[in-house]
């Protein structure tokens, strides 16, 4: 019935109102972009996960509006007093309305163009930064939500990029060509004990299988073959193992080590020895930055010191964006490194120009916990903890789907999955699907090794997790479902291939719960994907540190050296971000860099002090100078009382700064 009213007073107005030029006055991502100054246009691009997601084009106000700009709907970010956009924004907001942005905090006003008179602009005023850009994502959230066409509004997704990654990938892709093993040959024995030492022919024996199970059924083979050389490490152990008579299994394990040195893989290990370094988050906690105009600032012994340089490179290289103890956008000092770096040499000036050194110490956090899961409600705000994904632990993993229907309509939501190291993805999927009815796609291209080696090391893996876990009825099926693709692998007489899976689909799923997922280096493999799966939503924020970064390699195979009894885990599958190159190690990149161990508390200040807003509470407040024409105050009384004034679109590119 609104909708009707609304067409009819359309006509009506239309009847009245010429405009000036025949192009319609709706806002469009094409007709419209954001103007600011540089300060504001990169703290929104640092500290807005929404608006730098937005597909407009952000123009840089040097001077003056540039008059391609005057053709279209505007969205000035910036009170009178942000320069130069201030000047512009005193043109078209009375000096009263002026005055009650410092009143109010922030406003939203919406003024016919002085350029077009077939044109909006919106200003999005705040008394600094923080509330400037909480003004432009409450405007930002009402357009989007009220438009047409909402998904106009996001950056799309390229298949272009998908097209680069499948040809990205092919090219590590290795196929054995030679003749298999037969799958008797492949199994394990699990009631066996690894010996106290073995012969130097039976350690030259387990390096020819291991070398043959890495050909055969190892994904990042063709990866790291070009990283390294397979076949000279395999020369070099057979030929040190010629140096003694008999071998400890661990020593075998080192020597094993020593020489594949070349592979990093979070989910491949062989023995006693994995292969996988991370590069943590060391970071200050001393001092809190500022950025302005491009500079960095910081305020010590009573002045404020603007960096030059850091360790004498370009102070960007060392910054991070961050809260603060009281939940406020902060800019960090950082460095990403596997072992502990050295002082961060940081030289800086004061207002008079006097140079100083300032050497900054750097910390790594640790966060532990003991729960596995729990749900409670701190400042109001529900709060769910996960620290796994392994299905062992199906009764807490039950307890976490259901949560999705119990906080779905809330408008805020934190996700604590610190120390989640993984296990199935099927729960991730679930928990996404139970919350907004669409099944998510991660933005990766998936590919997986099918092979006797890779289709026995499935087998091998389950029935090892079947007897160890009897009461799991998910490892006993995924058992019996590998044996069928095995058997039927063998009856027609296949031989090893790469099996990808279709492109996922591209558009964000809707969601206007504000969800907050807290993030530690020891999040990984499906801890990773859910994290993947949760950013197919919209208003989805990350907050804490870089995951432990091993989701390239996955779905895991097991097998064992004959002689040695060594364990032997082998990823089959290979997964790409799209638009990425592979990097294992460095993991999910969080939104807002926050120490782990303090992640949760500064996240539940930045709610509590409007850093972070939620969609479900946002009521724009615009305010319309009259339309040019003979508008009668009863027309205007019928279009305030009859409608939901509806919003015109809005951007076109964002491009971050």
């Amino acid at each position: 019935m609104k909708k009707l009213i609304f067409v009819s007073v359309v006509l009506l107005v239309s009847a009245m109102y010429t405009p000036s030029s025949t192009e319609p006055s709706t806002v469009t991502p094409a007709n419209t972009v954001i103007v600011s100054n540089e300060t504001d246009a990169e703290f929104c691009a640092d500290f807005s996960v929404f608006l730098k997601k937005l597909s407009v084009e952000w123009i840089i106000l040097e001077s003056e509006i540039p008059e391609s700009a005057k053709e279209k709907n505007l969205i000035i970010l910036g009170g009178p007093s942000a320069q130069p956009t201030g000047d512009i924004v005193k043109t078209l907001i009375t000096p009263e309305e002026a005055e009650s942005v410092c009143k109010r905090h922030y406003r939203i006003f919406e003024k016919k163009s002085p350029w077009d008179s077939n044109r909006v602009v919106y200003v999005c005023a705040g008394v600094d930064r923080v509330l400037t850009k909480r003004a432009a994502e409450e405007l930002m959230y009402t357009i989007i939500k009220e438009a047409e066409t909402p998904e106009e509004w996001k950056v799309p997704f390229s298949y272009e990029d998908f097209s680069k990654a499948v040809d990205y990938m092919a090219q590590y892709q290795f196929v054995f060509e030679e003749e298999e093993l037969p799958s008797h040959q492949l199994g394990i024995d699990l009631d066996s004990e690894i010996p106290e030492h073995i012969s130097a022919k039976e350690a030259q024996e387990d390096t020819e299988y291991l070398f043959y199970l890495l050909s055969s059924g190892y994904s990042g083979y063709g990866y790291f073959r070009m990283q390294g050389d397979f076949d000279n490490a395999k020369k070099a152990i057979l030929q040190n193992l010629e140096t003694q008579s008999v071998w400890s299994p661990k020593d075998f394990s080192e020597l094993i080590c020593e020489y594949l040195s070349f592979v990093h893989d979070g989910h491949f290990w062989v023995g006693h020895h994995t292969y996988y370094t991370h590069r943590d988050f060391w970071y200050d906690k001393t001092l809190e930055l500022h950025k302005t105009e491009g500079d960095y600032y910081f305020f010590s012994d009573n002045k404020k010191w603007k960096i030059s340089t850091i360790n004498e490179r370009d102070p960007e290289e060392f910054t991070f964006p961050s809260l603060n103890a009281q939940g406020e956008p902060v800019y960090v000092l950082g460095v990403l490194f596997p072992i502990e770096p050295g002082s961060l040499m940081v030289k800086a000036l004061d207002e008079q120009g006097i140079e100083n050194l300032f050497d900054v110490h750097l910390l790594r956090s640790d966060f532990d916990s003991m729960e596995l899961f729990s749900e409670e409600h701190r400042n109001n705000v529900p709060i769910i903890v996960l620290r796994s994904f392994l299905s062992v632990y199906q009764d807490e993993l039950e307890k976490f789907l259901r949560t999705a229907e119990s906080f779905k309509d809330e408008h805020y939501l934190i996700l604590d999955i610190r120390g989640n190291n993984g296990g199935s993805t099927t729960w991730p999927i679930k928990w996404v699907e139970a919350f907004t009815g669409e099944k998510p796609e991660g933005k990766t291209i998936d590919t997986a090794l099918i092979s006797k080696a890779t289709l026995m090391g499935k087998i091998n893996l389950y029935r090892h997790y079947s007897v160890e876990y009897p009461e799991v009825d998910t490892y006993k099926r995924e058992l019996n479902r590998f044996e069928a693709v095995l058997d039927s692998y063998e009856k027609e007489s296949k031989t090893p291939y790469w099996e990808t899976k279709g492109l996922p689909e591209t558009q964000q799923i809707p969601n206007e719960t504000t969800i907050i997922v807290i993030t530690d280096r020891e999040v990984a493999s499906a801890g990773e994907m859910f994290i993947d799966y949760l950013r197919q939503m919209e208003n989805v924020i990350v907050i804490g540190e870089n995951t432990a970064g091993v989701t390239v390699f996955g779905e895991i195979s097991r097998h064992q050296l004959h002689n040695s009894k060594l364990f032997v885990q082998l990823p089959c599958r290979l997964f790409l971000p799209v638009g990425s190159e592979i990097k294992e190690g460095e993991g999910v990149t969080p939104d807002l860099w926050v120490p782990s161990i303090r992640a949760l508390d500064y996240t539940l200040k930045a709610i509590e002090n409007g850093t972070i807003i939620t969609a479900r509470s946002i009521r724009v407040e615009g305010e319309s100078e009259e339309p040019a024409g003979c508008m009668s105050a009863v027309l205007m009384a019928l279009i305030l009382c009859c409608l939901c004034v509806e919003r015109m679109g809005l951007p076109k590119k964002i491009q971050e700064q």
